[in-house]
C-alpha cells in the first residue's frame, strides 16, 4: 500500500506529537531525578551508578529490541513502550520521599524504562520509512530534531517555573512524565503504516545470526560506529557532571546550560532540513571534534556566557550530525532488517556509556572542576585517531559497497 500525500502528512504530524509528548515529559523526569539526587547527596557517584544501570540495561536490550521491531507491528510495539515507560516513571513517583532517596524502587524504575527504550528506540526510527516517502525522511528526521530542541528549551525554565509554586516538587513533575507517557500511547493510535507482516524466530541462536548477517549488510555504516561509540562513551560521561557543574555555578545554570544546547541544536535541526546533499564520514567526522573542543570551556572558571555560547555550537553541531546519519541509514536499509540494523546501531554505539558514566562519575569526585574538559579532551583525541587511521576504514560510509 502506498501512501497518499494527507496520510503522509497526518503519519508526520502524529509521530512527531507522539515523540513530542514523551520527550517533553521524559525531560521533566530526567530534570527532576537529577535535582532530587543532587540535593540530597554530595557528588555525581550515585547518579552515575543509576545512568550506568540504565545504560547497561539498554544495551543488552538494544539488540533485542530490533529483533522485536523486525518481528512484530512497529505502531504497536511503540504504544506499548510508551505504556511500559509511563509505568516505569509512575513507580518513581509512587516511592518519592522529599529528603531521602529511595534507590531500589529508582533502579527497578529505570530497568523499566531502558528496557522499554530498547523497543522503542529502535522501533521508532525504523518504523519512520513506513510512515513517509524517501523525499520525506530528511525532513521528517529534522522535523523530529526540531521539535525535541523546542521542548529542551522550553522544559528547563518551565521546570524552574514550576518548582517556584510550594505545592509543586519534584514528585509532582515526575507525574507529568507518567501522563506524558500515557498520551502519547493514544496518539499513537493514528498512525497509518504500510508495514508488511515479517515472521523472525525469536530464540537466541536464530537472533545471533540474524545480527551477524544485518552486520555484513551494513558495510558502509560500519565505519562511523566506532566514533559514534567512543563519543558516546564520553557523552555518558558529561550527561552525569552537568547538574554538578550548574551546582558550583548557580542554581539556575544547570537548566540554562540545557537551553543553550537545545537552541543550537533546534538551529542544527532547521540547517539539517535546508541540506541538499548528505554527509559523509569525511566531513561528519569534524562536527564531532567540534562537540570536544567546545568541552574544553565548560569549568567553574570561565564565565557562565561563555559556557552557554559553547553548549549552542555544541546543540548544532551534534544535530546536524545525528539528523544526516539516521536518514543515511532509513534510506539505505532493506525493510524487513531495518529494525534490528537500528537494534544493532543503538548497542555498538551505547556500548561504552556504562563506563563512561561510571567511570566520569569517579573523576568528577576527584578533580570536579576539570572533569568534562578530560571528557573534551578524550572526544577530540577519539576522532583524531579514527581519523589517522582511516585509511584502513571505508572511505565514507554513504556509498553502498561494490
Amino acid at each position: 500500500m502506498e501512501l497518499s500525500t494527507k496520510q503522509v502528512n497526518r503519519n508526520i504530524f502524529h509521530h512527531l506529537l507522539g515523540n513530542s509528548l514523551s520527550y517533553f515529559g521524559d525531560l521533566i523526569y530526567l530534570m527532576a531525578l537529577n535535582l532530587w539526587i543532587a540535593k540530597n547527596t554530595e557528588g555525581p557517584h550515585l547518579l552515575s551508578i543509576i545512568s550506568t544501570i540504565g545504560s547497561f540495561v539498554m544495551f543488552i536490550g538494544n539488540p533485542i529490541g530490533g529483533l522485536i521491531a523486525d518481528s512484530f507491528n512497529k505502531k504497536n510495539l511503540i504504544i506499548v513502550a510508551d505504556l511500559m515507560c509511563g509505568i516505569g516513571t509512575l513507580i518513581t513517583f509512587i516511592y518519592f520521599e522529599k529528603n531521602h532517596i529511595n534507590l531500589i524502587p529508582i533502579i527497578i524504575s529505570q530497568v523499566i524504562l531502558s528496557l522499554a527504550f530498547a523497543i522503542y528506540s529502535p522501533t521508532s526510527r525504523s518504523i519512520a520509512p513506513l510512515l513517509a516517502s524517501d523525499q520525506k525522511l530528511r525532513s521528517l528526521n529534522s522535523y523530529l530534531s526540531v521539535s525535541s530542541e523546542v521542548i529542551k528549551m522550553i522544559v528547563p525554565g518551565l521546570t524552574g517555573l514550576l518548582l517556584t509554586f510550594s505545592f509543586i516538587t519534584e514528585k509532582e513533575l515526575i507525574l507529568i512524565n507518567t501522563i506524558s507517557f500515557f498520551v502519547s500511547a493514544c496518539n499513537n493510535m493514528f498512525l497509518i503504516s504500510t508495514e508488511k507482516k515479517t515472521e523472525v524466530n525469536l530464540n537466541v541462536g536464530h537472533m545471533l545470526k540474524s545480527y551477524v548477517d544485518v552486520w555484513r549488510e551494513l558495510g558502509h555504516v560500519k565505519v562511523i560506529l566506532l566514533p559514534i561509540c567512543l563519543v558516546n562513551f564520553f557523552s555518558g560521561g558529561i550527561t552525569v557532571l552537568f547538574p554538578f557543574l550548574g551546582k558550583a555555578v548557580s542554581v539556575s545554570h544547570y537548566p540554562n546550560l540545557l537551553l543553550f544546547q537545545a537552541i543550537g541544536a533546534m538551529l542544527g535541526g532547521l540547517l539539517s532540513s535546508r541540506m541538499k546533499q548528505d554527509l559523509d564520514w569525511s566531513q561528519s567526522r569534524w562536527l564531532l571534534i567540534v562537540c570536544g573542543a567546545v568541552l574544553m570551556f565548560l569549568t567553574p572558571q570561565v564565565n557562565q556566557y561563555v559556557h552557554y555560547a559553547s553548549m549552542m555550537v555544541f546543540g548544532v553541531a551534534i544535530s546536524i550530525f545525528n539528523v544526516n546519519f539516521f536518514t543515511i541509514v532509513q534510506k539505505v536499509t532493506p525493510n524487513h532488517i531495518i529494525g534490528r540494523t537500528f537494534g544493532l546501531i543503538f548497542a555498538v554505539s551505547s556500548g561504552l556509556v556504562p563506563f563512561g558514566s561510571y567511570i566520569f562519575g569517579i573523576i568528577g569526585e576527584k578533580v570536579p572542576a576539570h572533569a568534562i574538559q578530560v571528557a573534551g579532551v578524550g572526544m577530540i583525541m577519539a576522532i583524531l585517531v579514527l581519523m589517522i587511521f582511516h585509511k584502513y576504514l571505508s572511505v565514507s560510509y554513504l556509498k553502498e559497497e561494490n
